[in-house]
């Protein structure tokens, strides 16, 4: 593992819903732990010269993590580029927020939220250490989160 922390967002990975990202990707069974071993880097450069926060190469594919302590949009932009720029199969935004807040973010931001489940990209509530949406590839339908999404919006803000 390469990792260099720069800024205080780099200290993200090192919880438990990093983890969970590893066991969901990069492994197929629990009987797979000790023969899997993923390769992390931290602030990798991509062809076209964008900064990736945190890649793990793992099982012939590249998962793309893009560490925020609060921009959400922005970090949506990034990983939409990652993906689009063919650097990574999947990705995730990793941001410090609690679940709730994430939450909220779907009932308020309807469409920024559909850019984010057209593109299977995932999300984690760093605060709480929980992947709030698991990340898929694009050619997996995305369907199944729209009507997850309508629920969301149509919430109480109570």
């Amino acid at each position: 593992m390469v990792c260099e922390l720069r800024f205080r967002e780099d200290l993200l990975p090192f919880r438990e819903w990093f983890v969970a990202v590893l066991l969901s990707h990069c492994v197929e069974s629990v009987w797979d732990l000790g023969k899997v071993r993923p390769r992390i880097d931290t602030h990798m450069w991509t062809a076209d010269r964008k900064e990736i926060d945190l890649a793990v190469a793992c099982r012939g594919k590249r998962i793309c993590i893009e560490l925020k302590e609060a921009d959400f949009e922005k970090a949506v932009r990034q990983a939409i580029g990652y993906l689009e720029s063919g650097a990574c199969d999947l990705a995730y935004i990793a941001i410090d927020y609690h679940v709730h807040n994430v939450l909220d973010l779907a009932r308020t931001r309807p469409e920024l939220m559909k850019k984010v489940f057209e593109h299977g990209i995932g999300i984690v509530a760093a605060r709480d250490g929980v992947v709030v949406f698991r990340a898929f590839t694009r050619k997996d339908a995305s369907r199944k989160y729209a009507n997850l999404l309508e629920l969301v919006k149509n919430m109480d803000g109570d």
